[in-house]
């Protein structure tokens, strides 16, 4: 059996304004699921996904695989978007939030960022990221608070407003700018890697949530992707059979996000956790 890498990150961000509830429940299950499966896991709790934690534990990983490993990393917690510095000035970048995200950008990870990580993975090798966040530019006009429900299982969507971490009045003229109907994704989150499956929690203009499911709280797309993978692995599935699978339960009525596939074709059409 060739060599298999897992990274799992959950952040709650207990005891902020902006708390979650099902996000180290996910990171536990991916956890339990990924070692029975024969992987070496690492997992980064809370105040352990700092920036600098989260881009080593990528890099670890993708320097460890050779060609016919596989690697996967899991991240449960707040999605965002920020004025992008390098593209047009009204343009975005998606980004995930850290522990210890901080006003005005701090410390947040970017997707260029990872895709200058992912395109280091090695030939040959596989690298599988499933995401259960937003990080909508586009969602931030009418998603509902993630604060003040007044039914405590009611979901929360897994997306911080950028405004929320705002202070500097040059960068709140920029996030007014993104908000443009011509503004999409920048070409690198676009375009699938070579060797990159990507399973995203929901599209641009939706929101992941962070549910009560079954008298307890997980994200609504970790939870039934568990459920798809296992059925796919006991048949010899592909990654686009449980994305299928998947699709089977999202949306839902109480959870209308459309999980998408990012990969090369023969990457979706590859069995899962196949060398």
């Amino acid at each position: 059996m060739k060599y298999r890498k897992a990274l799992t990150i959950g952040v709650n961000y207990a005891g902020t304004d902006h708390e979650l509830r099902g996000c180290l429940n996910d990171a536990s299950d991916w956890s339990d699921f990924l070692r029975s499966n024969h992987f070496d896991v690492t997992t980064l709790l809370e105040q352990q996904a700092t920036r600098a934690a989260i881009l080593s534990g990528v890099t670890d990983l993708i320097v460890a695989l050779n060609t016919g490993d596989i690697g996967v990393i899991t991240y449960s917690g707040h999605g965002t978007w920020w004025p992008d510095p390098d593209g047009e000035a009204d343009g975005h970048d998606e980004a995930i939030c850290p522990f210890d995200m901080s006003t005005d950008g701090q410390n947040l990870i970017t997707n260029d960022e990872f895709h200058l990580l992912f395109n280091k993975i090695e030939n040959g090798a596989t690298v599988l990221f499933l995401t259960d966040c937003c990080h909508s530019g586009t969602i931030f006009r009418f998603m509902p608070s993630p604060l003040g429900h007044e039914d405590m299982h009611a979901s929360r969507p897994r997306f911080l407003p950028p405004s929320h971490l705002v202070r500097d009045p040059k960068l709140a003229a920029k996030i007014e700018r993104a908000f443009s109907p011509n503004v999409g994704n920048s070409a690198s989150s676009a375009a699938p890697l070579p060797n990159l499956v990507h399973i995203s929690a929901c599209r641009d203009a939706e929101y992941a949530a962070d549910a009560f499911i079954n008298n307890r709280f997980n994200g609504a797309y970790t939870y039934y992707l568990l459920q798809a993978l296992t059925m796919q692995l006991q048949s010899g599935g592909t990654y686009q059979a449980a994305h299928q699978q998947l699709r089977k339960s999202l949306p839902s009525r109480a959870y209308p996000q459309c999980p998408l596939l990012n990969a090369p074709i023969d990457l979706k059409k590859a069995k899962i956790f196949a060398p």
